[in-house]
């Protein structure tokens, strides 16, 4: 959809737009430019149901965000932080927010989200990324498995860990599923030899909601090092 006329540019990494307006992308000649738009009055803050019609220069949530959803439900649709940086070194102000940057015009963070709960909108689920953090995203409802995952995300409430922290692990690394720590444990059911433990990789612990695990060998059978990804 062509912008509306006259739109000044602006960088979406460092909004100058005036007061009252705010910096957001839409679709140009088949690719994708940044202008000022207003901002909408009362602006939607971060983190509420938003509404946007994707390439246009609308949206109704506050300056610093933008409406952005991965499910296929509308009521998915959240005002969504902007990172800040670059698109090569794109940054959250929360250090467990994940950014995602799109065309290498902007970037959004989307919020941490419990992989055992339902504190994703409908439509999406909460999945661990392999770069430690965890996300709300569109995923196949599917159970963890021991396979391999050659894409840049994990299966729905699983993570992915070196080969010494399981079993039979035959690859470099491999999925395991995520537990409670304070419940029944599940994992000598979903792979033999294994039982919930607290997480090996220890500077993620700010990032982990209280009470999640993960599904590998008995401590005293870990090799030092162990780390997941």
């Amino acid at each position: 959809m062509p912008a509306p006329t006259p739109v000044t540019p602006c960088d979406m990494w460092n909004d100058t737009c005036p007061e009252g307006q705010k910096c957001h992308p839409y679709e140009q000649d088949g690719g994708w430019a940044a202008g000022c738009m207003e901002v909408a009055d009362p602006p939607v803050p971060i983190g509420g149901q938003c509404n946007l019609l994707w390439g246009d220069l609308k949206d109704d949530c506050e300056r610093g965000a933008m409406c952005f959803g991965l499910g296929i439900f509308a009521e998915s649709k959240r005002c969504t932080p902007l990172a800040t940086g670059s698109a090569d070194a794109a940054v959250c102000a929360d250090p467990c927010s994940q950014p995602f940057v799109y065309f290498g015009l902007f970037g959004l963070c989307t919020p941490p989200c419990d992989p055992l709960g339902d504190d994703c909108p409908e439509g999406v689920v909460c999945i661990r990324l392999r770069t430690r953090r965890s996300s709300c995203a569109r995923t196949r409802d599917r159970p963890a498995t021991t396979k391999r995952v050659k894409t840049p995300t994990i299966a729905w409430r699983s993570t992915c860990v070196v080969n010494v922290v399981l079993p039979n692990c035959g690859s470099t690394r491999c999925c395991t599923p995520l537990c409670e720590l304070n419940a029944p444990d599940p994992c000598p059911a979903a792979i033999a030899d294994t039982a919930c433990q607290t997480w090996p990789y220890l500077d993620l612990n700010a990032c982990l909601p209280p009470g999640l695990g993960l599904c590998s060998k008995p401590l005293d059978r870990r090799r030092d090092g162990a780390l997941t990804r």
